[in-house]
């Protein structure tokens, strides 16, 4: 199935086995369907080109979107701290710290880790899976050529008042 079609494929459909669903459907290299997208599609630009081949290399499309964001999610969350685990080491920056005489451990800091990335497989995980699913439903094409920037824009700031209001409200409830 092709992003640049746009199929719609069924997740456990037809005689596919648990292996067929979750490996990439090709033994093709990531490179390889690249370079043949480029070719056949030069009229795409890189990040397009790199986004089609993301999406024909694993063959499954809520697969493909549910690996690439949770890695982005988990490179971005984890990515920001490591600066302000650097200053944490550099003593001569301790005295603008808040807490001067707090300084975690690297035990502590690996303790906080493992809660924290438990409660991204456990909670986050499943949220980022049912994201493409709940998109696809609301009209929200995932193909390439992507749509012109002030339609990315205005689906980003969107998605920000729906997520932030999603935490707001998941928030609240649990205090009742």
């Amino acid at each position: 199935m092709s992003v640049l079609t746009h199929g719609t494929g069924s997740f456990f459909g037809g005689n596919s086995s648990f292996a067929d669903v979750m490996l990439p459907h090709t033994t093709n290299t990531y490179m390889h369907e690249y370079n043949q997208i480029a070719q056949t599609a030069s009229y795409l630009n890189m990040p397009e080109r790199m986004w089609a081949a993301w999406y024909a290399y694993i063959g499954n499309d809520v697969l493909a979107t549910g690996i690439m964001s949770f890695m982005m999610h988990e490179i971005v969350y984890f990515g920001r701290c490591i600066p302000w685990l650097i200053v944490d080491r550099i003593k001569a920056l301790r005295k603008y710290k808040i807490q001067t005489h707090k300084v975690p451990t690297a035990q502590e800091q690996w303790d906080c880790a493992k809660l924290v990335l438990l409660s991204h497989f456990t909670v986050e995980l499943p949220q980022i899976w049912f994201f493409h699913p709940m998109a696809q439903y609301f009209g929200m094409a995932h193909t390439v050529p992507f749509p012109p920037l002030y339609k990315i824009i205005y689906q980003i700031a969107i998605f920000f008042v729906f997520e932030d209001a999603w935490h707001y409200w998941s928030h609240r409830a649990l205090h009742w």
